[in-house]
């Protein structure tokens, strides 16, 4: 989710590829397919969309979301561990 500073609040896009560059985990489904090695870097894309009605756009920008770390088991099963709240303000 983000915020404007106007109070508009901004969600994912309803559309498929809203989300890039790392998986996502919703309810029981995990998207393992982002991996980083110990020390590594790699980018994310996130599409969000408001519908504003008659309210005024704002100029500055709050995003929060959590990474949250999935470890490989055997026969392709999965376990999540530690997840980790981020914040950027632009």
């Amino acid at each position: 989710m983000a915020i404007d500073d106007q109070g508009n609040r901004y969600g994912l896009s309803g559309q498929a590829n809203a989300v890039r560059g790392i998986g996502r985990i919703a309810g029981n489904s995990i998207d393992p397919k982002f991996s980083l090695p110990p020390g590594g870097a790699g980018d994310a894309r996130f599409e969000l969309s408001w519908y504003p009605g008659n309210a005024t756009q704002g100029v500055n920008f709050e995003l929060d979301l959590s990474i949250r770390e999935v470890n490989a088991l055997e026969a392709h099963q999965f376990s999540l561990a530690g997840e980790s709240p981020l914040q950027f303000r632009a």
